[in-house]
């Protein structure tokens, strides 16, 4: 057995959580480094005690760890249609790999390569309002048409709307579930998480046959945040599970971002509490989140940019996409061609680079895509 199947295979003894993977790889580091990793049989309790493994779960992996439990978990499944991804393995989301406390393992069905796109994480209350709902509708559309791709956690509420939304727009978009893949959770979700599965992608840090649990879904929070460059939080109240995600992505020192709500709805007082705290994180729309990461969205590979046929112009955005479609321009150059204001330039060109039909390019310049 070499690495990859031991983690996976820790992964899939009940009780072993990530402080026994952890205490475990930090003393067989010396065996990581050679590339080998003993049978477990070589290995006693007393060994495995010696590793801060506590006696119960030194016992369970005595008993449990051979080659045929390995071979068995693995075509489990493969007869599921979910792909096991190992801590190393080249699928392993770069992202995901910075975090503090990442998964050694999880478990996907869907296309994988859509964990790798610029993302954003959208969660929010399971109590939404119809103004969060139509806050959570826009602001996820406008992420999309940036070219932003988009990662919630499947709960009901602003999650649910999320994933509808990125789905209808043809965004890369991803849920990572506080359940085995092959658990339904929400039930009324069926017909979502089967789409999400056929169009997205999902996302498990639990073993097959893992059922819903409080403690399960904060720790997944960490997954939303850390597979995305910022969370936006578009309605949450005091206690709200949405906050627990915002805290994880500060950690993980990514960007947050707050959508104001009532002040007479309890689902607004987080958001609210934290705006004030943090004024400089509201936002009002996606453009604002799309512009911080124009940099980014600018080196997607054209496919992943190709806009939709349904994508209109205003007359002015036609006749500055005419100009840069002639060739490479600074903003100095179009601002002389098109005598605009420049307040009203700078708008006409975000709004031309969340359609994806130009890209700024390292030099400051603006280049047609098509």
């Amino acid at each position: 057995m070499d690495r990859r199947d031991w983690l996976f295979g820790l992964k899939e003894i009940p009780g072993i959580g990530l402080v026994t993977v952890q205490n475990f790889l930090k003393h067989m580091e010396k065996h990581i480094n050679q590339g080998l990793f003993p049978d477990v049989s070589q290995l006693s309790i007393k060994d495995l005690r010696s590793f801060g493994i506590p006696e119960d779960k030194a016992r369970a992996i005595k008993q449990t760890m051979t080659e045929d439990f390995i071979a068995e978990r693995y075509e489990r499944y493969r007869k599921a249609g979910v792909q096991v991804i190992v801590d190393g393995d080249e699928a392993y989301p770069p992202l995901l790999r910075e975090i503090y406390q990442r998964p050694y393992v999880f478990y996907v069905k869907g296309d994988i390569e859509k964990l790798k796109h610029p993302s954003i994480a959208v969660v929010g209350t399971r109590r939404a309002t119809p103004y969060g709902k139509r806050a959570a509708r826009r602001l996820v559309s406008e992420l999309c048409a940036a070219g932003l791709g988009i990662v919630s956690g499947m709960a009901r509420g602003i999650d649910t709307e999320a994933h509808r939304t990125s789905l209808a727009e043809g965004a890369p978009s991803a849920a990572v579930l506080g359940t085995g893949l092959d658990i339904i959770y929400p039930r009324e979700n069926a017909l979502l998480i089967d789409r999400m599965a056929q169009e997205g992608v999902l996302v498990s840090e639990w073993p097959l046959g893992t059922p819903a649990s409080k403690g399960l879904f904060h720790l997944r929070n960490r997954i939303i945040s850390g597979l995305t460059l910022g969370t936006l939080v578009v309605e949450a109240g005091m206690k709200s599970g949405a906050l627990i995600t915002a805290e994880y992505a500060v950690e993980q020192d990514r960007d947050v971002y707050f959508v104001p709500g009532s002040i007479f709805s309890e689902q607004s007082q987080g958001t609210l509490a934290e705006i004030k705290n943090f004024p400089s994180q509201c936002v009002t729309s996606g453009v604002e989140i799309a512009e911080k990461y124009t940099h980014i969205i600018s080196r997607l590979r054209p496919s992943s940019r190709k806009p939709s046929a349904r994508v209109k112009l205003t007359e002015d955005e036609r006749r500055v996409l005419e100009i840069i479609a002639e060739k490479e321009r600074s903003i100095d150059e179009i601002l002389e061609l098109t005598q605009y204001q420049f307040g009203h330039l700078h708008t006409v060109l975000l709004s031309l680079l969340i359609k994806k039909q130009i890209q700024k390019t390292p030099g400051s310049t603006y280049v047609s895509i098509y």
